[in-house]
């Protein structure tokens, strides 16, 4: 086997003990060797995922009026197509400090929201969010996506 700097190791290189001391200019003390991990792997680090999930609301347009059968949807999307979880909740009675209902908890649409629904998309879902006999009050969404690195949607 050819002796190799550990900076230029060739991609694939199979390494047995003896090569990896060799690697270092032929010394039987391995005490001393330092090995580059990178050049190991065939300099191939593993991908880290620190993108947050996308939450895109694609209709209405933005602006636009809810009314009472007005349909919601929403994609949600990560580089990595993977979630811990995904969940939408509503405020009804517009900016007023009301209560949060649970629309999806990450398993299911709860009953008041059974008519909802969500289908695959590219890199994650496509959430249609209805309420059983209409929005009675303008509607404020909030969504909360979690990757399966730990990265939330801001």
């Amino acid at each position: 086997m050819a002796d190799y700097p550990t900076s230029s190791l060739p991609v694939g290189l199979i390494l047995n003990h003896s090569a990896l001391i060799n690697a270092k200019g032929g010394s039987n003390n391995a005490a001393g060797l330092i090995l580059n991990h990178s050049a190991i792997l065939g300099g191939i680090a593993p991908d880290v995922d620190s993108s947050a999930p996308a939450v895109v609301v694609v209709s209405p347009a933005p602006g636009t009026p809810i009314y009472r059968m007005t349909e919601v949807v929403v994609n949600v999307t990560d580089n990595s197509g993977t979630f811990r979880v995904i969940e939408f909740q509503v405020q009804l009675g517009g900016d007023v400090a009301g209560d949060r209902f649970v629309i999806h908890d990450g398993l299911v649409f709860l009953p008041a929201f059974r008519t909802s629904y969500r289908i695959p998309i590219a890199n994650g879902f496509q959430y249609t969010l209805r309420r059983i006999g209409g929005w009675p009050s303008p509607p404020k969404f909030y969504a909360r996506a979690i990757d399966q690195s730990g990265n939330e949607n801001a």
